[in-house]
């Protein structure tokens, strides 16, 4: 008793009172203090409070010090995150970030707020695009990895739930020109979407694991089809509207 009163400790102190603190930190100072010890993670979490409006972060050229910026109030912050090095954001929903290993490939999530890893099995499919469904601590939570191959005028598709021990891979017939670019995924109403500068609006539904598309020949707009046989790559972006 006495040992623990001449050398105190910061995790001693009543969750009440650190809750007190907690709450009076502004969201870089709660994450940062939330790194003491386990009680005060723990109560960090509980009280920190994150802005709704989106934040951009910039990943450094060397190193393993982020900027976060807040777009609306115009201020930069600075953190620590040896969990990201040598990796690249694939995707991005819900706080969270859909990361990739530039080395070994290995996909992963990672949540900046809390610093929480969910660990993902090893995606063999070497994918163009890839996406989640919903926040990956939900239950109903799919990933989506797909891949065109318009040699065979196939699509591969890869789908995998957290907590699996494998992704589950088919191959989809689908007609698609060289030179058309396909655009991002976008998840809406249980299926899975992406666009081409065809003009084709894909859609993937992975409760029963079926591929479709609808051609919009008929779209007339400069940055998707040019006439007179005159074709460019145009980026793609496919939206979510609310």
């Amino acid at each position: 008793m006495c040992k623990k009163i001449m050398n105190p400790s910061f995790a001693d102190l009543p969750s009440s009172l650190i809750e007190v603190i907690m709450s009076h930190l502004a969201l870089k100072n709660n994450i940062r203090a939330s790194a003491a010890c386990k009680s005060w993670y723990e109560v960090g979490v509980s009280v920190r409070v994150v802005e709704k409006h989106p934040w951009l972060i910039c990943f450094p050229k060397r190193g393993n010090l982020f900027e976060f910026r807040d777009p609306l109030h115009w201020k930069l912050y600075t953190l620590g995150l040896p969990e990201l090095a040598e990796s690249t954001v694939c995707y991005s929903r819900f706080g969270w970030l859909l990361m990739r290993k530039a080395t070994s490939k290995d996909v992963f999530f990672f949540n900046p707020f809390s610093r929480d890893i969910i660990s993902l099995p090893k995606c063999k499919l070497a994918f163009e695009h890839i996406a989640f469904s919903c926040l990956p601590t939900s239950d109903d939570c799919v990933l989506l990895a797909i891949k065109f191959v318009p040699t065979d005028n196939l699509v591969t598709v890869s789908t995998c739930n957290p907590g699996a021990t494998e992704w589950v891979t088919d191959d989809f017939p689908t007609f698609i020109r060289l030179f058309y670019m396909q655009s991002n995924l976008v998840f809406r109403r249980d299926k899975f979407y992406c666009f081409n500068a065809e003009g084709t609006l894909y859609n993937f539904d992975p409760s029963y694991r079926t591929w479709n598309y609808i051609c919009a020949d008929k779209l007339i707009c400069p940055y998707v089809h040019e006439k007179q046989y005159v074709w460019r790559e145009k980026a793609v972006v496919l939206v979510e509207k609310k």
